[in-house]
């Protein structure tokens, strides 16, 4: 795990997408499967944040007791259709108290450096039966997160790159001695 969380501190120190991109999947989440609570989270070694959030007042919930640390150790999303029949989540504080969770899809989201960081996830107040189409939607979902991190982390990218290459050819056009021109770039 720490090499994970190595990765997701990497990935927030170069440049995460600002919440509106994320904010337009999980809109179109909440529209597509009808749910109270969708998330884009983040998951470090104490703690999940959400990056996006609609449906919960908290921005973030101890690892501890989060679905979403489930989600991130596994290939495939994790599909919870009723927590209260499932043992590992029947006594949770989410699912015994607010909010309340009796449903949960999350589909583990990687980073370039293919480490599950977070999950896009989908939570309901009631149980839920997820069929393979809802699950290809969650998955096509989760590639789009995805790409937006990919894109993000690419443009930050390029911009160093421009910046390095600008002082660069400032560095071969000025006399190193007097600190002038030495030649027209």
């Amino acid at each position: 795990d720490s090499a994970r969380v190595e990765s997701l501190q990497r990935m927030l120190q170069s440049c995460l997408p600002n919440e509106e991109e994320l904010d337009r999947v999980t809109r179109t989440a909440q529209r597509l499967f009808g749910a109270p609570i969708v998330l884009v989270t983040l998951v470090d070694r104490d703690r999940q944040w959400f990056k996006s959030c609609i449906g919960l007042t908290v921005r973030e919930t101890p690892r501890a007791i989060s679905f979403c640390g489930h989600a991130i150790v596994q290939d495939e999303p994790l599909i919870v259709e009723d927590a209260l029949s499932d043992a590992r989540f029947a006594d949770n504080p989410l699912v015994l108290r607010k909010p309340k969770i009796r449903s949960y899809a999350g589909r583990p989201l990687r980073n370039s450096e293919n480490f599950a960081i977070g999950t896009l996830c989908v939570l309901d107040r009631k149980p839920r039966r997820w069929s393979a189409e809802a699950r290809q939607t969650l998955d096509d979902l989760g590639h789009w997160v995805e790409a937006i991190f990919a894109t993000t982390h690419l443009s930050h990218a390029q911009r160093t790159a421009l910046a390095e290459l600008e002082l660069a050819k400032q560095d071969a056009t000025m006399d190193p001695l007097l600190h002038v021109w030495n030649r027209c770039a």
